[in-house]
């Protein structure tokens, strides 16, 4: 099986609803992740910080895959948004295998 690093398999499922949405991230969702919880998580209590990352990262890989607005998600993310989502969403990050990806379902040939 291949590793495809950074990119993930989300499952965002809200529990007021019990609707799920699944999606795959590319990386740069990882890195925009890492940039926002720097600039705004100092002085953060550092066994909450790894939630804080995970929900930004869900919440940039949303807005990537386009599922933000299936998803309720704020047009901006702040600590506050990240609260708000905790309260409502249950994330689940999952490795992403070959048949995950678009470009391996539509079987398109890799360049030599």
């Amino acid at each position: 099986m291949k590793n495809y690093g950074l990119a993930r398999k989300i499952s965002a499922c809200d529990i007021t609803t019990g609707e799920e949405t699944e999606f795959v991230t590319a990386p740069a969702a990882y890195m925009q992740a890492k940039l926002w919880c720097g600039k705004h998580l100092k002085g953060i209590d550092e066994d909450v910080v790894g939630a804080y990352e995970n929900y930004a990262w869900m919440y940039f890989g949303a807005r990537l895959a386009g599922k933000s607005e299936e998803l309720g998600l704020p047009p901006e993310l702040t600590r506050e948004g990240i609260d708000e989502m905790s309260e409502r969403l249950a994330i689940y990050f999952d490795a992403v295998e070959e048949g995950d990806l678009p470009l391996a379902k539509s079987g398109a040939s890799k360049k030599k």
